[in-house]
């Protein structure tokens, strides 16, 4: 039996999540999983929607961050928000358990950009795999990048992708495949136009402002990396690198999961080498 509207667990985030200008809620998937879709960009990017962003998901966001590195809530929430797609949350009984938003690539509208993703770091691990299972099944994605040093969101994403059977590569592994160095070259230029790129050390690698993300240390690695990982060699590498590099740098690896194959990106890519189109 659904229980009522006056008792549902999530009716508070779902209203909010309801109001938030330029999108609408495709609704609750299953148990507290929403996606927003945005579909006005304008009306999304304004300040007042930041503000009600800022209401639902400030206080995991700021959580997340080291005060010392923290934006206003309004330059945090457009960091985290602006131009998205789509955000899928979690929802929890205290709130807001986590969320991932997505833009998509202007190259290739299936290929989704993880502009941030952030969960409570007392259920990490689930709530993750929660909100990657629920991106997974949008078969308008067929694949995902994005720019990350989080052990917790790697290891997931390629436990995930293990049991799915999708490819996953992180920071240099699979450098050498075409089909990543495209993909890989489509993150490094979002980096760009966001204006975060400072360094690319090599395809895969890349040295971000500290602000942005807090650098991997050795003690994170030896705690929550086993040498069985299959990331534990980039993660060690990330490290390796980040000693050359000052505290207001993050050495960070490049995210790439193949969810699905894109038939119609593979298309154009042989249209332009035999100059069937414009690059």
């Amino acid at each position: 039996m659904m229980p009522s509207e006056e008792f549902h667990p999530f009716a508070k985030i779902r209203d909010a999540l309801s109001s938030l200008p330029g999108s609408n809620l495709d609704g609750e998937i299953r148990g507290g999983n929403f996606v927003v879709r945005v579909d006005n960009k304008n009306e999304w990017n304004t300040s007042e929607s930041m503000g009600k962003l800022s209401e639902i998901f400030g206080a995991l966001i700021m959580n997340e961050y080291d005060p010392e590195r923290v934006r206003s809530p309004e330059e945090q929430m457009r960091f985290s928000f602006q131009d998205c797609d789509m955000v899928y949350v979690e929802a929890c009984r205290g709130g807001i358990g986590a969320f991932c938003a997505l833009e998509r690539s202007t190259e290739d509208p299936s290929v989704a950009i993880i502009r941030d993703v952030i969960s409570d770091p007392e259920a990490r691990g689930l709530y993750f795999f929660k909100i990657f299972r629920e991106i997974c099944s949008d078969p308008s994605i067929t694949t995902l990048v994005g720019t990350s040093d989080n052990p917790a969101l790697i290891e997931t994403v390629t436990h995930f992708g293990k049991r799915g059977g999708q490819e996953v590569s992180f920071a240099d592994q699979g450098k050498e495949m075409p089909h990543i160095q495209k993909l890989l070259a489509i993150n490094k230029r979002y980096l760009e136009k966001e204006g975060l790129l400072l360094e690319e050390i090599e395809p895969g690698i890349y040295v971000l402002p500290a602000k942005v993300l807090v650098p991997l240390s050795q003690e994170v690695i030896d705690k929550r990396i086993g040498r069985e990982s299959a990331n534990f060699g980039a993660f060690q590498r990330i490290v390796d690198l980040q000693a050359n590099y000052s505290n207001g740098e993050t050495v960070a690896g490049g995210l790439v999961m193949i969810l699905r194959e894109n038939d119609d990106y593979e298309d154009r890519e042989e249209q332009k080498a035999t100059g069937a189109v414009s690059a």
